[in-house]
């Protein structure tokens, strides 16, 4: 079971309604650190070890990692394009949906 934790201004349940993957700033890039299973950034091909070039078409790096982790939540159904290369290739435009990851999430604790 899942409970609620509720402490002044901050909602468990919005943490995971956000896109299924996690971005870390390295001295040179962004990378893709965490793709998870079953969500919709696993169907679009997203990969570990992608670089991330642009975030809804602004330049990844101009961000910090805090900053980073805000952009990969929103509101459900709506979606974050990611600008990524993967192994020195062009970048390309991946859409990534926000969806709610408790569901997700919740069967690993079941296994």
């Amino acid at each position: 079971r899942f409970y609620r934790f509720t402490e002044a201004g901050y909602d468990l349940e919005s943490e995971f309604v956000r896109v299924g993957l996690a971005l870390a700033v390295l001295p040179d890039d962004v990378v893709v650190t965490v793709v998870y299973e079953g969500t919709d950034a696993e169907a679009q091909g997203v990969e570990e070890g992608d670089v991330v070039s642009t975030i809804d078409g602004d330049w990844a790096r101009l961000y910090d990692q805090d900053q980073l982790d805000a952009l990969l939540h929103g509101e459900e159904g709506e979606t974050v394009v990611f600008g990524i290369s993967r192994r020195g290739a062009d970048v390309e435009d991946v859409e990534v949906l926000i969806e709610d990851l408790l569901p997700v999430c919740s069967e690993w604790y079941e296994r």
